[in-house]
């Protein structure tokens, strides 16, 4: 299997068969990919996504359980309301690419001889 080393590569078939999650990734993009700051940074990761319950980002529900100004105002900012626009498939693959994309790091689909087995 020969891959250009400038990009990142996941596999064509996405999320529907394979971990969203998986992909081949040259040294060079690795220390981004894998440092925390860069993923926490405003519009990267952010909260509202697939695994965070939607409260998090109603001003409403928060004030309700104790959150206050300024703690309010930086939870809120941090809030991507995108992810829980149209079909929940695909929320998590959104934000991932998002912080692909902050990076300038291409990315490309490619067949893979992959096999994915849970014990």
């Amino acid at each position: 299997l020969l891959l250009c080393l400038n990009r990142v590569w996941i596999t064509e078939t996405g999320f529907d068969l394979f971990n969203d999650q998986f992909m081949l990734m040259p040294r060079q993009f690795s220390d981004y990919l894998y440092d925390l700051n860069t993923k926490v940074e405003k519009d990267v990761y952010c909260l509202g996504g697939p695994d965070v319950e939607k409260w998090k980002c109603k001003k409403e529900e928060l004030i309700k359980r104790g959150v206050r100004s300024p703690m309010l105002e930086k939870t809120l900012d941090r809030c991507c309301e995108d992810v829980f626009k149209g079909d929940r498939r695909g929320a998590s693959e959104r934000i991932h690419f998002r912080h692909l994309r902050n990076g300038n790091i291409p990315v490309s689909t490619g067949r893979f001889p992959v096999a994915l087995v849970r014990r």
